[in-house]
């Protein structure tokens, strides 16, 4: 795999700064898969030469405040190069397109800070059935996701900071048929929750070489196929934790999922891989 890539940023006016790159893949897949049984090799590849590219810009408003806007293309495979199967490889990479745009504003000598953005993610080229011959994979379905992100940082004082994050998405399936003819237009795609939040409280005493923080997460429910036949319940996991700056490293005791929640992180059809249990770590981290 090779690329050529370029990219610039350049002040059109004092205020005004566009960005923009392209980029040129060419990537070259060879695998072979020996059978020790028989003794039987299947070798397989494809060569691909995708471009890509983005452009933005980032204005400022106000001293304090920059609006910004980014569009940007990008490829990816059907599925990971490491264990594409003979069929996928002979398909074209799928194509996406992200467009985001937001406002970025600081306050009170930065100790309010705050970051909000609105986004919309397509998909295109992903694997489905043929709607005249359900029995045959073609390129052609397609996925979206639109949503908004926000973040607040405020200092509430020189020792206490507390961090907020929410992110709302609507995330479907446009086009897809799966084996059978199911149509899954409209449905939520597997493992993707969309409702996230966290809240971190930080506390550094003054004259003291400690930070104490504890953070509350919420992660929204999720399917676990694309029927959207099995429902991962949401959950709300509560972290905590203590770091003191010794003189020759920062030592850090760290708590998670105290409440002990039973939970899972990922779906797989009709199963769950189960999140961490109640565990607590210790870290010792070293600057030299």
């Amino acid at each position: 795999n090779y690329a050529i890539f370029v990219e610039d940023a350049y002040n059109l006016t004092p205020d005004l700064l566009l960005v923009g790159g392209l980029r040129f893949d060419n990537i070259d897949l060879a695998r072979s898969i020996e059978n020790v049984t028989s003794g039987a090799v299947t070798r397989y590849g494809n060569t691909y030469e995708p471009t890509s590219w983005r452009l933005g810009a980032v204005y400022n408003l106000q001293p304090e405040t920059q609006l910004f806007a980014q569009y940007s293309s990008a490829v990816v495979p059907v599925s990971g190069f490491l264990f594409i199967s003979a069929a996928n490889s002979a398909f074209s990479l799928t194509s996406g397109e992200n467009f985001e745009a937001g406002v970025k504003s600081s306050a009170f000598g930065d100790r309010l800070q705050f970051t909000a953005s609105a986004y919309h993610i397509r998909q295109d080229d992903i694997l489905t059935r043929d709607p005249t011959n359900p029995n045959i994979t073609i390129q052609g379905g397609s996925q979206t996701s639109t949503g908004v992100e926000a973040s607040v940082m405020a200092a509430l004082s020189d020792e206490l900071r507390v961090d907020l994050g929410v992110a709302l998405l609507n995330a479907e399936f446009d086009e897809l048929i799966e084996a059978g003819g199911a149509n899954r237009s409209g449905n939520v795609p597997t493992n993707t929750p969309e409702q996230l939040a966290d809240l971190t409280l930080t506390w550094a005493p003054q004259g003291l070489p400690l930070r104490v923080f504890g953070a509350v997460r919420y992660n929204g429910e999720f399917y676990t196929t694309n029927s959207n036949l099995y429902r991962v319940s949401d959950v709300t996991l509560l972290d905590a934790g203590l770091t003191w700056r010794a003189g020759f490293a920062d030592i850090t005791l760290r708590g998670r999922n105290l409440t002990d929640e039973l939970y899972a992180d990922l779906g797989f059809t009709d199963s769950v891989m189960i999140g961490q249990p109640r565990s607590v770590e210790v870290s010792i981290r070293r600057s030299f």
